[in-house]
């Protein structure tokens, strides 16, 4: 009499052990490359030069106005 649930079981764990392996290197490379790419993005903006100016926040009527002010014009730049 052979228990087939042990057996079973025994062959399945290897496999289960292999994805989560898997799983668990797909999250470090993502996590890596999530790293690389915000230091590549603050070494591009870091080259930008500072601008003084002032900012004010009122809120009224459940709503929130930011307003910005620069001591020179800025040029905008969407991406």
């Amino acid at each position: 009499m052979t228990n087939w649930k042990l057996v079973t079981m025994a062959r399945m764990t290897p496999i289960g052990l292999r994805s989560q392996v898997r799983a668990r290197m797909r999250a470090g490379i993502a996590v890596a490359s999530a790293i690389i790419i915000g230091m590549l993005l603050s070494t591009v903006a870091a080259g930008a030069a500072p601008v003084s100016g002032e900012a004010s926040l009122s809120a009224q009527n459940g709503y929130a106005r930011l307003v910005l002010k620069f001591a020179e014009d800025v040029g905008a730049e969407a991406m």
